[in-house]
């Protein structure tokens, strides 16, 4: 009896720390077993800044046009960019919109304002937006109709307005983000009709 009585509370310890180290193994096992759940994917910020140039064909007074922009966007908040646009367009030749012009060929449109876009924070490779612009309007023309020799040219300056929206095709290489996809605006400039503009834009952001 004096040797058992101080062997029982061993016996007892030993075998209480050998079933918690079994508990602590099979715990930690069952936890590696567990898939994490989709929602706890870390999803990449937006881009913070970005460069897209836009290519198509618009319409308005003076006919059709092919204008090539460039539009310069940074992030404020979440999905919401700002930033400003430039655009450059000349008179298709041949075509003179639905009405007689007293202009030919001769006509060059420049754009230069702000803009705002609002995408999704959590776009992935497809990635619709809609956005706004107001900026200053550049008129140079020539009355080449009424003086067929050419004439003097007579420029002026309106204030723009319109309405935008697109949709980008992403690809991510890294922390670089290279977009793709079809943009339509509709607006109105003083001394003009109202315009539409249907193209594509190429960007980058980063």
């Amino acid at each position: 009896m004096l040797y058992a009585r101080p062997m029982r509370p061993l016996a007892l310890r030993g075998t209480a720390l050998s079933l918690l180290l079994l508990a602590s193994l099979a715990s930690a096992s069952a936890d590696s077993l567990v898939p994490e759940s989709p929602g706890s994917t870390t999803t990449s910020a937006p881009p913070s800044v970005g460069l897209f140039a836009r290519i198509g064909i618009d319409g308005g007074y003076y006919g059709l046009r092919t204008p090539i922009g460039i539009d310069a966007l940074a992030r404020v908040y979440g999905g919401l960019f700002v930033g400003g646009s430039f655009e450059l367009g000349t008179r298709v030749g041949g075509l003179s919109g639905t009405a007689p012009l007293p202009y030919g060929g001769d006509v060059t449109r420049a754009r230069l304002g702000g803009r705002a876009e609002l995408h999704s924070p959590h776009a992935g490779w497809f990635d619709p937006w809609v956005g706004a612009y107001a900026g200053a309007l550049l008129v140079s023309r020539r009355a080449t109709e009424m003086t067929p020799t050419g004439g003097p040219r007579v420029t002026t300056f309106d204030g723009e307005i319109r309405a935008e929206a697109g949709c980008d095709f992403r690809r991510t290489f890294g922390t670089t983000r290279v977009s793709l996809g079809p943009v339509g605006t509709y607006g109105t400039a003083g001394g003009e009709q109202a315009r539409a503009f249907v193209g594509l834009r190429l960007g980058v952001a980063f």
